[in-house]
């Protein structure tokens, strides 16, 4: 049994953890931007000073970042990709997903420009591995037929909390899946 949807947010994870923990060859606590852990769904570690979080749903748009069957839909995507109209004797879908990386510098107190780096850092090292790798992350067929033919990271947005001092940032990077089939 497999799944389109599954398999790319696994491989998602595998190539984050590779470019931002093993890649990373400073010993742990040397380098300020590597990643404390990349996980599927949850963050499993709440101390965590750096968290990547693969998820299939979006927790602030919810509804709003969903998969979608664009084959048979009239609306067109506003994501900045191109679909064709119509794919007669085949479907497609828009799998969605979000990269969720949470910052929480209080302890180890940066001041206002230090954490600016980290965080900034920490982002464009992921969206530079989304993008040198998207030939990685498709490719894969399920069980059902389904092929991922095209992987492009889309958007993102940060926001920052609590108190002057405390830089808790969360940042989420959307990407997106084109996932093909055919019609029976």
């Amino acid at each position: 049994m497999s799944s389109t949807s599954h398999w790319m947010l696994n491989q998602v994870m595998i190539l984050l953890k590779e470019k931002c923990i093993t890649d990373i060859t400073d010993p742990p606590g040397k380098n300020c931007t590597r990643v404390d852990e990349v996980v599927l769904r949850k963050q499993e570690d709440p101390t965590a000073r750096i968290s990547v979080v693969v998820q299939h749903f979006d927790p602030i748009k919810k509804e709003g970042w969903t998969d979608m069957a664009v084959g048979g839909s009239t609306e067109r995507p506003t994501d900045g990709l191109h679909y064709p109209a119509r794919w007669i004797g085949g479907a497609f879908d828009r799998l969605r997903m979000t990269i969720m990386v949470r910052f929480n510098l209080t302890a180890s107190k940066e001041d206002d420009d230090e954490a600016d780096i980290v965080v900034c850092e920490v982002l464009s090292r992921i969206k530079w591995a989304l993008r040198t790798n998207s030939k990685r992350l498709t490719g894969f067929q399920d069980s059902y037929g389904e092929v991922i033919t095209r992987f492009e990271e889309v958007a993102d947005i940060e926001y920052d909390s609590g108190a002057s001092g405390s830089f808790a940032t969360t940042a989420f990077i959307r990407c997106v899946a084109i996932a093909e089939s055919k019609r029976s």
